[in-house]
């Protein structure tokens, strides 16, 4: 690269000398990052148009702005596997979404919510053991996210693990009262355990809660036969029915 002889056309004084040497070490440091070459800075510096420091500013300014670039590049690529995960799961394709979500943990392995979602699609594919291990990552990371210990529950259960799931639904329903999925994880467990008074008392809640909700008329519907009431269970089981008239659980129970 060429630099314009005028600059150095240096003054004989010591001062000025050091100076101009001092001048050429930062204009060499420009020229390295600078895509347009060093016969540029050269001319513009030696012509007087431009101070050291407008200099300095115009071009490590695009080395500031190439690095953000960069550094900015694998975030940008995560949140496009992330919404292309979130569109696959919304659509019930959970092979694509397993894919995407993989791609965007491996940008970023310590985002819980991709974690939470990526454990969450494995568990629903039967890889409960790798799906857990997911998931424990996240709560680790946001223990406050409580979607993440419910998810963590629902797995202990289907591990046949509901003294683990109780401990976690307990701290979840401890922070969150309302929180009407872990009420309900929680009366299902204890029921596993024949806690059946601690189970009926879960299942009650969540019928204040919401009416309706099928899963634990069919609960109580299940407590009140192991208790020989079986008017009362057919009761339940009839309600949960007007709710799912094409439930198999309700109609093989009546």
């Amino acid at each position: 690269m060429l630099v314009s002889k005028r600059f150095f056309n240096l003054r004989s004084s010591t001062k000025r000398k050091r100076s101009h040497e001092k001048e050429k070490i930062f204009i060499s440091i420009c020229i390295c990052y600078s895509p347009s070459g060093s016969s540029r800075i050269g001319s513009n510096f030696a012509g007087g148009s431009m101070t050291l420091a407008r200099l300095l500013r115009q071009y490590l300014t695009r080395v500031i702005v190439l690095t953000f670039f960069v550094a900015s590049t694998p975030a940008i690529a995560e949140s496009d596997h992330y919404q292309q995960g979130l569109n696959a799961q919304e659509s019930g394709d959970f092979g694509t979404a397993i894919k995407a979500f993989e791609q965007a943990l491996s940008a970023n392995p310590h985002d819980a919510d991709i974690l939470f979602r990526l454990g969450t699609l494995y568990s629903w594919e039967g890889r409960l053991t790798q799906g857990l291990a997911l998931l424990e990552e996240a709560q680790r990371i946001a223990p406050d996210y409580l979607d993440v210990s419910i998810q963590i529950a629902r797995i202990r259960l289907w591990l046949g693990q509901p003294e683990k799931a109780i401990l976690n639904l307990d701290e979840v329903l401890i922070k969150s009262p309302d929180a009407h999925d872990a009420r309900v994880l929680r009366a299902t467990a204890h029921s596993k355990l024949g806690n059946l008074e601690l189970a009926k008392k879960d299942f009650e809640n969540s019928i204040a809660q919401n009416p309706d909700h099928s899963e634990s008329l069919i609960g109580l519907g299940d407590i009140a036969v192991a208790n020989y009431k079986y008017g009362p269970a057919k009761r339940y089981y009839l309600k949960a029915q007007a709710t799912h008239p094409d439930s198999t659980i309700v109609l093989d129970r009546l």
